[in-house]
């Protein structure tokens, strides 16, 4: 296996386990499937000398020193209010996955704001969640977000007709909070990367893309995406002054200011429709909870990870049957974060991930 791509030329072995020296290479990262473990072992070589073309790799380390702790003095307040924007028409259940994995990810109230054909399916499918409809009027949304939101989410479920279009605009429009924006309300900007930076505005934003909503928002193929996976997000940050966190394996978070981090964490159980939705859920969360965009995405992307890899009875290889119910029920251990570095010689280890041989 070419340790700088991944590719493989002719017969690879698939290993049990692979140890690599210094640092973790990037194809180690984009074909885990014949790594097996991955464990990245100290040999003394300076780190100043070493390629660090490679984004910084989250780990739990990393991850529990980023995370705010919540205060015994906590409030509903100091864990923050987050609303999300979704829900059209047969695409309930998608704001829904949000809203469990924001509460499950220590958000203080969440509000589902939902096409009006959806509104009573999520009172009752989330009865724990506040619910409002798409607002029609600045007035509207004003008292029901502005007044009311420490952070927006736009994106689950909201679908890409002329009313999503118009509820997307209007948020964006009133709303200049920290905003996250997933799935439709990409889509909706095809094209129009540049109008999306000045809707943005500037103001802390995560934009979470898999590789075919990239594709279409930057004009580009999702070949060329996956070939360039590290690096295709550069301009696209730095253009909308956003945080780009691309899906994938692995994923790849890109900061305004060219900083990159690289999430391994997961197992094919995310391979699903509807994951993205939980990780806006949680990457929504703590962007409201967090001062820093970049860590709050690139933390947020390695606990979704987590979180799939504790699902107890599938492990990081038996991922068949398990479900995003599953993965979300299991977000409440996965905060749980040893903040001590790993073991030396160990400097960091990954487990195995893909189909029993």
């Amino acid at each position: 296996m070419n340790a700088s791509t991944g590719e493989t030329d002719g017969v690879a072995v698939a290993a049990d386990l692979t140890v690599t020296f210094a640092s973790l290479k990037r194809g180690h990262v984009v074909n885990r499937g014949i790594c097996g473990v991955v464990v990245v072992v100290d040999i003394g070589i300076p780190v100043e000398t070493l390629d660090h073309s490679i984004p910084l790799l989250v780990d739990e380390h990393w991850v529990g020193l980023q995370v705010p702790a919540i205060p015994a003095t906590a409030h509903k307040g100091t864990r923050k209010k987050v609303a999300i924007i979704g829900g059209a028409a047969g695409m309930a259940g998608a704001p829904i996955l949000a809203a469990r994995a924001a509460q499950r990810s220590g958000a203080g109230m969440v509000k589902l704001v939902v096409a009006p054909d959806s509104l009573l399916i999520v009172q009752e499918s989330e009865p724990y969640a506040l619910a409002a409809t798409w607002p029609e009027t600045a007035a509207v949304i004003d008292e029901e977000i502005v007044k009311w939101a420490d952070v927006v989410v736009v994106g689950p479920g909201l679908g890409r007709g002329t009313s999503s279009r118009y509820v997307l605009d209007l948020v964006l429009a009133r709303w200049r909070g920290p905003t996250l924006l997933d799935a439709d309300a990409l889509t909706l900007f095809e094209g129009r990367a540049a109008d999306l930076a000045a809707a943005l505005g500037g103001r802390p934003a995560i934009l979470t893309p898999h590789p075919v909503e990239f594709a279409r928002l930057t004009g580009s193929s999702v070949e060329h995406v996956l070939a360039t996976r590290f690096d295709a997000a550069l301009e696209l940050a730095r253009a909308t002054s956003a945080v780009v966190l691309l899906k994938g394996v692995p994923t790849i978070i890109t900061s305004p200011d060219g900083r990159r981090l690289v999430s391994a964490a997961g197992t094919p159980a995310l391979a699903t429709g509807g994951s993205g939705d939980v990780l806006s859920g949680i990457a929504g969360t703590l962007l409201g909870q967090m001062d820093d965009a970049f860590a709050a995405a690139g933390a947020s992307a390695w606990i979704h990870g987590r979180a799939a890899e504790r699902v107890p009875s599938s492990g990081v290889r038996a991922t068949r049957g398990t479900t995003l119910e599953d993965v979300v029920a299991e977000l409440r251990d996965a905060w749980l974060c040893d903040t001590r570095p790993a073991r030396y010689p160990v400097l960091a280890e990954l487990p195995a991930v893909g189909a029993v041989r």
